[in-house]
């Protein structure tokens, strides 16, 4: 599959964004790593298709590579970020901040969890009862 958009290895040694089309950078490159989400106990991240996770001066964000949404979606404030579709049908970002995990609800475009474990699977269970308010 061929991608207009990519988060690609620029002149300067960083990433940013390439419109493969028009070959040409549509950004700054900044970033200095990128990787495809990685899911906790291997799910599918097919429901994060279009993201990236970036890191820039060692913490990490997702940037959207989605055509209608090319941006960063989470800053880059975070030491480790996992996907998480098993919670529900939105999908979640765990996020460790300062040795703590939170949760940001794809589907409200915020943190829903806030940062208060060392526990990932304490704040997986929190999500899921946010998840059954829902029904």
């Amino acid at each position: 599959m061929d991608w207009r958009y990519e988060l690609k290895l620029g002149p300067n040694g960083k990433y940013g964004l390439y419109d493969n089309k028009q070959e040409e950078w549509l950004d700054d490159c900044i970033y200095d790593q990128v990787k495809k989400p990685v899911a906790k106990d291997d799910i599918s991240t097919l429901g994060v298709l279009f993201s990236k996770l970036v890191c820039q001066n060692g913490k990490w964000g997702v940037f959207s590579l989605h055509p209608q949404r090319l941006s960063i979606t989470i800053p880059c404030e975070y030491d480790d970020i996992l996907y998480d579709l098993r919670i529900g049908t939105d999908g979640w970002w765990l996020l460790k901040k300062d040795g703590e995990w939170g949760a940001y609800r794809i589907s409200q475009e915020r943190i829903v969890i806030p940062f208060s474990s060392d526990d990932i699977d304490e704040v997986i269970d929190k999500c899921k009862v946010v998840e059954n308010l829902r029904q």
